[in-house]
């Protein structure tokens, strides 16, 4: 996997769908994070854990041990 920080933009990206941390992720700002969203159809039915703006019901979904 390769991972790109780019300063200027204050970004961070991979070359695949999966960032895993081995450590805190802390956010020292004020700011927001934007979560994936998507209705109902794109909640993944092979999760083993994740949040989801379901834009069908407005709500903030998390997966729970087998159902979101």
């Amino acid at each position: 996997m390769s991972l790109t920080l780019n300063h200027k933009l204050n970004s961070i990206s991979t070359t695949t769908d999966t960032l895993k941390l081995n450590a805190q992720l802390v956010f020292n700002n004020s700011g927001a994070i934007v979560l994936p969203e998507g209705n109902t159809s794109a909640q993944d039915p092979n999760a083993t854990s994740g949040l989801l703006y379901n834009t069908g019901s407005s709500r903030v979904e998390q997966y729970y041990g087998s159902t979101w």
